[in-house]
C-alpha cells in the first residue's frame, strides 16, 4: 500500500526529516474560570527549522548573536490563530502583505509548521522585554514598528525567557496551501532502512 505523501514532501520533495524523533506528549488545555478553553499560543516555524526543533526535543530561544548585551534571548509565540507575519523568512517589501509573504516563505523554506502550547507556557507580553530580557526601550519600540509594517499585531506576541521542551507542546501542525488549512502533523518512526526519512502523515 503506497504511503501518503505529506504537504511537506509536495512542497519540497527532496527534503528529508531526520530519523528517531520521540512522540510528542499532548497536555491538557488551559481553561478560563468559566470553563471555556483559552486559545493556544503558537510557535510558527518552517520546514527548514522543524527538524532541528524535533531533533532537540525543545523550542530554543532566539539566536543570542543577534542581540546586544545585556539583552538575553527569549522564545517567541503568537496568539494569532492563522499566521504570525513576523515569522516570514523572505525579504519582500511590507506592501506585499502577509499572505504573499507567507506563501513565499512556504516555497522558500520547505513548508510552514506551528507548535501549539498553553498560554501559561509563555505569559509575557512584548513590553515586558524591558525588565525580563533587559531589552532597551528603543529596541522594543522598533520591534513593534517593524512588526506592524508587516501586518503583525504586537498585542498577539508572547514570550518566555526559557526554552520550551516537547512535554509542554500540545500539538504540531503543517500548513496545506491547497486547502488553506492547518492540518495535524504526526511524525512517524516507520522506516525500511537507515536511509529512509521520517515522514509526515495526517491523523
Amino acid at each position: 500500500m503506497p504511503r501518503l505523501r505529506s504537504p511537506l514532501e509536495r512542497v519540497c520533495p527532496a527534503y528529508e526529516l531526520p530519523v528517531g524523533h520521540r512522540n510528542v506528549r499532548i497536555t491538557s488545555m488551559a481553561r478560563e474560570e468559566n470553563g471555556s478553553q483559552l486559545p493556544q499560543l503558537w510557535h510558527y516555524t518552517t520546514g527548514v527549522h522543524i527538524p532541528l526543533i524535533l531533533d532537540a526535543g525543545k523550542i530554543r530561544a532566539e539566536d543570542p548573536s543577534f542581540l546586544r548585551p545585556p539583552q538575553i534571548p527569549v522564545t517567541w509565540f503568537s496568539l494569532n490563530q492563522v499566521w504570525e507575519p513576523t515569522a516570514c523568512k523572505v525579504t519582500l517589501p511590507p506592501e506585499a502583505g502577509p499572505t504573499i509573504m507567507r506563501r513565499a516563505t512556504a516555497e522558500a523554506c520547505c513548508g510552514l509548521f506551528r507548535i501549539g502550547v498553553d498560554q501559561s507556557v509563555a505569559p509575557f507580553r512584548v513590553h515586558q522585554l524591558i525588565p525580563i530580557a533587559r531589552a532597551e526601550r528603543w529596541k522594543v519600540k522598533a520591534y513593534k514598528r517593524v512588526g506592524i509594517s508587516f501586518g503583525a499585531c504586537p498585542d498577539d506576541w508572547r514570550f518566555t525567557p526559557n526554552e520550551v521542551p516537547e512535554d509542554r507542546w500540545r500539538t504540531i501542525q503543517i500548513w496545506d496551501e491547497a486547502s488553506r488549512e492547518w492540518l495535524p502533523y504526526q511524525h512517524e518512526q516507520r522506516f525500511h532502512s537507515r536511509r529512509d526519512a521520517l515522514v509526515g502523515a495526517f491523523d
